[in-house]
């Protein structure tokens, strides 16, 4: 059995007056908020870039120099190799060769073209049919809806606050209301 995490107790305005101050304060802390993502955001990005700086070159050495082992390991591969390996351990590591898995490629065509000959052709094996709940339908027809087992209609109830100065972003709360109370 899970257990439910209670939300903690918090302290409610009791005067019109200690809610604005509460909602003047809400604002504040959303804003101070908002301006320390901003300025992490900001440090990462700034890290990143000099990180890809710092290494473009390197990776250009890498490159080249994958690119040298691999083209003198296929041109010695039976040297290196023994005969019914894929791979052998050297000094600095293990070299070898993978088969990529198999994938399929159309030459010539189209994918409409090769589904309208397997359908002529009777070929159905190498078709798919994807079945999904249209859950747009649903919601269109929900008289109709109400009556398949095991479809409900949910909708909540959703409490916002926006600073005035903040047009984008929006704290919320949102409950649950059953089928019942949403009407």
């Amino acid at each position: 059995m899970t257990r439910r995490l209670k939300t903690p107790a918090v302290p409610v305005p009791q005067t019109r007056a200690s809610f604005e101050s509460l909602a003047t304060d809400l604002g504040a802390m959303i804003r101070k908020a908002e301006r320390i993502e901003s300025l992490a955001a900001d440090q990462v990005a700034q890290i990143k870039l000099k990180a890809k700086q710092d290494t473009a070159e390197l990776e250009k050495r890498i490159t080249a120099s994958f690119t040298a082992l691999a083209a003198y390991a296929e041109a010695n591969r039976s040297d290196l190799v023994p005969e019914g390996r894929k791979s052998v351990t050297i000094a600095a590591g293990v070299i070898g060769w993978r088969l990529s898995n198999r994938s399929v490629k159309l030459q010539d065509t189209t994918e409409e073209e090769v589904i309208a000959w397997l359908e002529q052709a009777g070929q159905h094996q190498f078709l798919r049919e994807t079945l999904e709940l249209d859950k747009s339908a649903l919601l269109a027809d929900p008289e109709t809806a109400k009556t398949i087992p095991g479809v409900t209609f949910a909708q909540g109830v959703r409490f916002y606050f926006q600073p005035l100065d903040l047009s984008e972003r929006t704290r919320a709360s949102t409950v649950a209301l059953t089928e019942g109370e949403a009407a």
